[in-house]
């Protein structure tokens, strides 16, 4: 990406308990009650979605998607994509 952007995908933002789960953003009465900006957390993007282009090198402007965090990862680094093989 290059751009230094700071961004996370829903599932993992809704570990933090700051993520209205409703509204796929960040709670402002929960923000507001624990004092933390909301300019310091993460713009937050769907997890399925194409949420950026690379910038640059040999990939500029290849899709960025598909986001995943480490639980995600290991299901899917470990085959197991259908129901109930985790």
């Amino acid at each position: 990406m290059s751009t230094g952007e700071h961004i996370s995908e829903v599932s993992n933002a809704s570990q933090t308990l700051l993520l209205n789960i409703r509204t796929l953003e960040w709670d402002p009465v929960l923000l507001q009650f624990f004092g933390i900006r909301a300019s310091v957390l993460p713009c937050l993007v769907l997890t399925s979605k194409v949420c950026r282009y690379l910038a640059y090198g040999p990939l500029k402007g290849m899709p960025l998607g598909g986001l995943v965090g480490d639980q995600q990862g290991v299901l899917i680094g470990n085959k197991s994509q259908l129901p109930y093989s985790g």
